[in-house]
């Protein structure tokens, strides 16, 4: 059975201050990326740094073994405590997400394809969301063990099943690492 993860433990650095409680659309980041998984029955699990806690989102959260990895280190952490588990991953800081652009996502998945993603138009295979086996657990630890945090490189040395392009709203996979990018997606939806 396919779960949800978040990762939300990042520094957010370019945010300057913590991106994953900030309010997009009157609900915080955080908050709708855990519902989107809900919506879907995935069991949402939330990967977070050991200074984080976010008690009100009622669900699993997981504390990073390996700080300041990246989103492969919250990966590894959610691998290596739900060794059998293939993971929908998304991160906290994509509020244009949609349940119908996830559920195709697990609609395309083919357990022999150890990544299931989506690809841009110039077939780059986009990180997040995307549906990770676990049996990557051995290919994501190495990458740790190497200093080597690109999701991209990952991508590029792991049979992947790239889809085609999501159809609908162009904007559906933006990450926000601003709060000027924040503002500008919020006047752009209330357009």
């Amino acid at each position: 059975m396919i779960r949800g993860l978040v990762l939300a433990g990042g520094k957010s650095s370019r945010f300057g201050s913590n991106k994953a409680v900030a309010s997009y659309q009157g609900v915080r980041l955080i908050e709708r990326a855990v519902s989107l998984l809900n919506e879907l029955d995935l069991k949402p699990i939330v990967a977070v740094r050991k200074d984080m806690d976010y008690p009100f989102l009622k669900c699993v959260a997981i504390h990073d073994k390996l700080p300041d990895q990246g989103p492969l280190g919250g990966i590894y952490t959610a691998m290596t405590m739900f060794k059998k588990t293939p993971f929908l991953v998304l991160t906290c800081d994509m509020p244009r997400l949609t349940p119908s652009a996830l559920a195709e996502l697990l609609a395309r998945h083919e357990t022999h394809s150890l990544i299931t993603a989506y690809s841009t138009r110039d077939e780059t295979p986009q990180p997040f969301p995307a549906v990770y086996e676990p049996v990557l657990l051995g290919a994501v630890r190495e990458k740790l063990k190497c200093g080597n945090l690109s999701m991209h490189d990952l991508f590029d040395r792991t049979p992947t099943k790239k889809l085609i392009p999501w159809k609908g709203e162009s904007n559906i996979f933006i990450n926000i690492n601003s709060t000027q990018a924040l503002k500008i997606l919020e006047t752009l939806s209330s357009d």
